[in-house]
């Protein structure tokens, strides 16, 4: 899709619904199991400065996400 924003990683995009999604999937067909996040991050293209707005868009969105779709225990 050409509206998410590209990191990196030619591959990699940033979609934190994607991320909602998915918790929603294992909840609903796997009994709602407990679910660790052990990493999790973007990459950039060249430099990076202190003005990350990239990675600091990346994990409000995505947490923002993963906040609505599950109760959130830990995040490593």
């Amino acid at each position: 899709d050409r509206t998410w924003l590209e990191t990196g990683s030619d591959w990699l995009k940033i979609v934190p619904l994607g991320f909602r999604r998915l918790l929603k999937f294992i909840k609903d067909n796997y009994g709602n199991p407990p679910v660790y996040v052990t990493e999790n991050g973007v990459s950039e293209r060249g430099p990076v400065d202190l003005n990350d707005v990239i990675r600091i868009h990346y994990y409000e969105n995505y947490i923002n996400q993963a906040l609505k779709g599950k109760k959130i225990m830990h995040q490593f």
